[in-house]
C-alpha cells in the first residue's frame, strides 16, 4: 500500500512539473526534420543526432554543459536572432522547410 502512494505521490508531482515546462521549441524543432531522409536517431549527449551531428534543443538560457567536449554539436536556441559559433537560432531549421 505505501508503494502505490509513493508512486501516486511521484506521479502527481511528474505531471506538475510537466504543466509548468515550455516545450513548444522542442516540439516546432522535431517538426522541421525530414523524418524519411535522414538517420535520426536520439542521442544521450543531446536531444537528437542526424548522422554525425547532436543536436542539443533548448530556450535562450541553454548552456553548452550537456555536449561540451563533444565533436559536431550544436545547441539549437529559441528567441535569440543570430547564431554564433555551435549556437543556431531556432527560427533557421524553418528556412530549411
Amino acid at each position: 500500500m505505501q508503494f502505490s502512494r509513493n508512486m501516486d505521490s511521484l506521479y502527481q508531482k511528474q505531471q506538475q512539473l510537466l504543466a509548468r515546462t515550455n516545450v513548444s521549441f522542442k516540439r516546432y524543432m522535431y517538426g522541421k526534420i525530414p523524418w524519411n531522409d535522414r538517420m535520426v536517431v536520439s542521442s544521450v549527449v543531446g536531444d537528437f543526432k542526424i548522422a554525425q551531428y547532436t543536436f542539443e534543443v533548448g530556450g535562450r538560457s541553454k548552456t553548452q554543459e550537456q555536449i561540451k567536449n563533444r565533436p559536431n554539436a550544436f545547441i539549437v536556441k529559441d528567441n535569440i536572432e543570430y547564431g554564433y559559433k555551435n549556437v543556431i537560432p531556432l527560427w533557421a531549421f524553418g528556412l530549411n522547410y
